[in-house]
């Protein structure tokens, strides 16, 4: 029989790897900084344009609770879209660097490790061992889906626009 496999993105954030699953990636940018929306969390770096619509950029470092990702040559936003409870999400994930897309056996996967009582993972989905060193898969589904996200994508979308119409008619 033979052994289940799925594609992961790899990518650093503060110093760990991290792993999102290939199906979920759109496309994959150098970072080239975002337009800051007011009144948005930190961890929340403003949006970029894809194809004429606002797409929130989150810095991952922050939101993980790690202080905001330095930029180098090697930071990328990665475009991901997932759809939680029906509805088509896109943002735009910063990482520190990304790595590689490995195939990875399902059964090899193991549960998101328990952190006790007081500790809460909800973006972790498991982890797996890749080279010697734990890879931490994180569930895209769950990072897109607060609030702020949906929030930022709807006060931004006419800004762009608006901003791009000044452009075009200039």
């Amino acid at each position: 029989m033979a052994l289940m496999h799925d594609q992961y993105l790899t990518f650093e954030i503060a110093d760990e790897e991290f792993a999102v699953g290939v199906r979920h990636v759109l496309e994959i940018r150098p970072y080239a900084g975002a337009r800051r929306v007011p009144d948005t969390p930190e961890w929340i770096r403003g949006v970029v344009e894809r194809r004429g619509a606002a797409v929130p950029v989150v810095d991952l470092a922050l939101r993980f609770g790690s202080g905001p990702t330095e930029t180098t040559h090697r930071t990328c936003v990665v475009l991901v879209e997932t759809h939680p409870e029906g509805e088509t999400l896109v943002a735009g994930l910063v990482v520190s660097a990304v790595r590689q897309v490995v195939g990875v056996a399902t059964a090899t996967i193991r549960p998101a490790p328990a952190l006790g009582p007081h500790v809460s993972t909800p973006y972790v989905k498991g982890v797996f061992d890749l080279d010697g060193s734990l890879v931490v898969l994180l569930d895209a589904d769950r990072i897109l889906l607060a609030p702020e996200i949906a929030a930022v994508s709807s006060v931004a979308a006419p800004a762009l626009q608006n901003a791009a119409g000044a452009a075009a008619g200039a």
